[in-house]
């Protein structure tokens, strides 16, 4: 009788694990947004086009990243950049034409802190390119917006056989009301397609640093007094966000944030 016991046991713990794989929720990976500045960018959306449309073959062009402006190439957008709150990293992607993106997980010292945000400047086609995440799909539609969590298993990917997807991320961190992230990739940043990009001494970053004009330093002090810095936050407790603070040390970088 032991044995009808313990196949029984089997049985139902084969059954209970069956109903929890398909009837528990999955865990959220796409978010609304929860800053209102991001409503400058369709307000602009055709002079960011006609910035951005004209960007090289590279697949990740990146403008701000590790408390450093990357490229100037593209004042413009970096403007409106500036309008975003708590921002660790912000670049261009270029999707090409029939793209598939091996799936992934970013970097955990970033993603597992932030939530990254789509702006899509050119889509490929209709329901032909975006995100896939842990199961979970959104297509890029010009002038919207996609916030995604980059610590899931993810993949970009464009289906159209000839045209281009282009969108701008920022990676902005985490609304209170967002769990912390969970990507297993702790300490190998080049195994981020995207971020491995923005590391100091990658190729890509030294060329553009040739390419471009002289950076000029991170700390810009307007003639009026104001003092837009770009300060840094790591894990050791330093800022990693654009911050504009007025020459009167009053902060007015505050996130503009509603909850969901």
């Amino acid at each position: 009788m032991g044995w009808i016991f313990t196949i029984s046991i089997i049985i139902v713990l084969v059954i209970v694990g069956f109903m929890l794989f398909f009837f528990m929720p999955k865990p959220q990976v796409f978010y609304q947004p929860y800053t209102n500045t991001i409503a400058v960018f369709p307000k602009f959306h055709d002079k960011i086009k006609e910035e951005v449309s004209n960007v090289e073959s590279a697949p990740v062009i990146p403008i701000y990243g590790f408390g450093e402006i990357v490229s100037r190439d593209y004042p413009f957008t970096y403007e409106l950049l500036r309008c975003l709150p708590y921002v660790r990293f912000a670049g261009i992607i270029t999707i090409k034409p029939k793209f598939q993106q091996a799936k992934e997980y970013s970097y955990a010292p970033v993603a597992n802190h932030t939530i990254r945000y789509f702006y899509t400047v050119q889509e490929s086609g209709g329901h032909k390119s975006g995100i896939w995440i842990d199961g979970e799909k959104r297509f890029f539609v010009e002038k919207e917006w996609i916030c995604g969590d980059m610590s899931r298993e993810h993949s970009l990917f464009n289906k159209d056989k000839e045209r281009a997807s282009i969108v701008i991320f920022v990676d902005i961190d985490r609304h209170e009301s967002i769990h912390e992230g969970r990507s297993p990739n702790l300490n190998d940043i080049d195994k981020d397609e995207i971020l491995r990009i923005f590391e100091p001494g990658s190729s890509r970053r030294e060329l553009i640093n040739e390419e471009s004009d002289q950076l000029e330093t991170v700390a810009d002090t307007e003639d009026d007094g104001t003092d837009n810095r770009i300060i840094n936050r790591s894990d050791d407790g330093t800022d990693n966000r654009i911050i504009n603070r007025p020459g009167d040390g009053t902060d007015d970088g505050t996130v503009n944030r509603t909850d969901e």
